[in-house]
Order: structure tokens, then sequence, then C-alpha cells
């Protein structure tokens, strides 16, 4: 790690901008503020540029150990960084599954030689979960725990009503996240057809199966106490769960993707089964419902739910449910602001801010406060970015945004005070793991 001086960028803290400089040292921000001066310090020239507390992206799935073919932890944490992420939360649905703490000290150390970026690690709940287990996990650094409620990679059971209870009284003493695909197994067992159809895969997880499984969710942590947030919320109705939710003082929070506030159900004629993903794209209003949500605080975060496989599979039958994300998210993001439906400030707060907050590491990451982790994301709106899934650093080169032009690039990423990023991705540069506090 090295010392950076940023100079003259428009730093984005606190909801508000200013023209500051932002003094890197010793991998954690020392200074900022107006002309500040370093000793033989390297110096990075923002000038016309946003300056954003470091990006994490709190849902991905980097597929090591056991599914290297579709993504490991060097080309996923590479997609990361040319992203504009400075850190990734990687999900526990691998082969092993991350349920032990043995499984996550191995998990650790892999990613520790690979990770461009900073990176936590999720426990996964299953119905075979162990109360001992989760709390050792907790106390080895889990940032927090993934339960899947319906069909996912990895055949993951989905947890048992009572497991869910007992899980969420746990970690409600503990004080960490759940954080949960909410679709119900069986309402998605009962509307699965054989067809291998991305239409027919939308048809089989109608909205019903996410809102009832969020009412589960809503009932168990009110009764609990537990925080429970809910991963990749796709419709408008869920929206209205949410809300009630919040409104009521239900410790309840949810995620929203970018290709479930900017695609609708149409795309599917145009990508097939590049577009398919789990919960599937819905409506058009669907998505104006989660934008709105984003923008007014009704969903807490913004992430990629980056869940590559290779182009053979998903030309396959079955195809599985997945596409990358991580290059295009911040892309994306940037894109609604110059357009007016966000703003610089929202993108801190659903990226960043409300990401540390949800999981225990805030203000040493999510903020710009001095002693805060180096880790910085900074991005022009005037240039232009053109999505070419050929030139991706994921091992999956294909994507449902393949070709669109956006307004807005993401210039550097740093972690740490060292440039990981700056149109080329510097894989010397090694990210740290991330436990919970």
């Amino acid at each position: 790690m090295e010392s950076l001086l940023v100079k003259n960028g428009t730093v984005i803290f606190n909801g508000v901008s200013a023209n500051a400089d932002v003094l890197i040292e010793n991998g954690t921000i020392s200074r900022i503020g107006c002309c500040l001066k370093g000793n033989g310090i390297k110096e990075l020239h923002a000038d016309g540029l946003y300056v954003l507390p470091g990006l994490i992206d709190e849902h991905v799935h980097l597929r090591e150990p056991g599914l290297t073919h579709k993504e490991d932890f060097n080309s996923g944490t590479s997609a990361a960084a040319a992203g504009g992420l400075t850190a990734v939360l990687d999900m526990p649905n691998t082969l092993p599954p991350l349920d032990s703490v043995e499984r996550l000290i191995e998990k650790k150390e892999i990613a520790r030689g690979k990770s461009h970026v900073d990176y936590g690690l999720y426990g996964l709940i299953s119905d075979t979960s162990k109360v001992t287990e989760i709390t050792r996990m907790v106390k080895s650094g889990c940032i927090g725990f993934k339960a899947y409620m319906g069909p996912t990679t990895g055949n993951i059971p989905a947890p048992s009503h009572r497991m869910l209870y007992t899980t969420l009284k746990v970690l409600s003493e503990l004080d960490a996240p759940l954080v949960v695909h909410a679709e119900d197994d069986e309402l998605v067992k009962f509307f699965t057809g054989k067809s291998n159809n991305s239409i027919a895969h939308l048809n089989s997880r109608p909205y019903v199966c996410e809102t009832f499984s969020v009412g589960e969710l809503v009932s168990l942590s009110e009764y609990t106490g537990a925080r429970v947030h809910v991963a990749h919320i796709s419709s408008g109705k869920t929206v209205k769960v949410m809300e009630w939710a919040r409104a009521n003082g239900i410790r309840l929070s949810g995620e929203v993707t970018p290709h479930h506030m900017f695609l609708d159900s149409k795309i599917y004629s145009r990508a097939g089964n590049f577009a398919k993903i789990n919960p599937p794209i819905r409506g058009y209003e669907d998505g104006v419902a989660l934008l709105i949500a984003a923008k007014n605080g009704i969903m807490s975060t913004v992430a990629s739910d980056h869940s590559p496989h290779t182009v053979e599979e998903k030309l396959g039958d079955p195809s599985p449910s997945g596409f990358p994300g991580l290059e295009t998210e911040l892309p994306l993001m940037l894109d609604a602001i110059n357009v007016g439906k966000l703003s610089l400030a929202d993108v801190a707060r659903l990226m960043s801010e409300n990401v540390a907050r949800l999981f225990g590491i805030y203000p040493r990451y999510g903020s710009l406060f001095p002693n805060s982790r180096g880790n910085l994301t900074i991005v022009s709106l005037n240039l232009r970015t053109k999505v070419n899934a050929e030139k991706f650093y994921s091992k999956a080169k294909y994507s449902p945004f393949d070709g669109m032009e956006l307004a807005g690039r993401v210039m550097y990423t740093v972690v740490s005070g060292d440039i990981v990023y700056d149109g080329e991705v510097h894989d010397d540069i090694k990210g740290n793991f991330i436990a919970r506090e």
C-alpha cells in the first residue's frame, strides 16, 4: 500500500458535494480539505471528476471453490475493480457451501492471494445449520448469513420455518444480518413447467412467490427483532410490503439490482436465456416502482447479483439462471444520474454507506471520514461507456446490456490508497478480508 493524494475532485461527502482533496496515508484516509500537500506522495488529479467513498457490492457469486469454470476470485474481483467496486461480499452457495468455520477459513485463504479488492464472506443458513456453528462463524469474522427460500444454484435446501425462526433468534442476539433470497420454494415448484424458454421461466416465478415469502420474513423479523435484508427485490407489489414493514418499525430492509430497475420483460425477446435470472425481470411498472423505492429510501441498497455461468451453460437445456453484473452496475447507475433519475449522493448512499451500516463495518467502510479505509471510487459523468461483453474481465462474456451506450464512466478504483483500476486492472494489487466488528 502507498500514500495517495487525490487532487481537485468533487467529493461526495455525507450527501453533499464539494471541491476538495483527499489524502490517503498508510491505507487510510488521513485528511480531506483544500490545497493539501504531501512530500513525495503520488498524486492523482481528479479535475472534473467525482470522488465517492469506495463502493461495495454486497451480492456477488465469485463461484470459488468448486465452480471456478464459471468465475473465481481473480477474474471476479478484476471485474469488480473495473466496475468501480472497492469491495465485494461473496455468497456461500459454492461447492462445498460455506457453512462452517473451517470452510470460512479455507475460503478466506483462497481469496487472500487472489482478490484485487477487499472482500467479505457470507455463511450459509440451511435446514441442517447448527446454532453453535452460526455463533462461531460470527466470531470468526463472517460478514453475514444467506438463506435461500427457493431453488438456487447449488441446490441448497430451503430452511424450514422452524430453522428460520431459530436462526433469527440467534442472529438477533449477535446483531448480525440475515440476507434472504425470498421466493417461496413450494410455490415456485408449483408454478414451474418443464420448458427452458425464458418467458416460461418468468411465468414459473410470479410475483406472489416473492411477496408470500417476504410476508413470512416480516412476521419473523418483527417477532424475533432480527435484522433481515431481502435480496434482489423484483416486484412493485413487494415494495408495498416493504414500505408497510418500514412504517411499522420492523427491521426489514431491501436490496434492488440495476437489471430489475432498468430492464423489463421485453428483454427476453432480444436476449433470451442470457437475461434469465432469479427472480425474473418483470414488467416496466415494476422497474419504475423499484427505482422510486431506491430513490426514496424504501430500498436500502443496490447490488449487482453478479451470478456468472459459461456461455455453453446458458445455451444449454436447462439454462441456469444468472448473468454477470459487476462491470455494468455502476455505469448503469451513472447513466440514471445523467437522465435525472438518481443523484451521486443516492449512489453513495445505496452502494456504500448503507451497505457498510447494514453489515456493521461503518464508518471503517462506506465513509470518507479520517481513519476510514482508503477506498475511493472516482467517476466521470461526461464520458460515455459502451458495454462490450467480449472485453469483460469476468469469465462470463455476455450481458443483457451488451451493446448499450451509457452516459458515465468509471475512471479510477482505489483500494487502500492503491490504484487498482485506471482504465486497466492492476492485478498485483491485493485486497483485505473484511470482518464484521
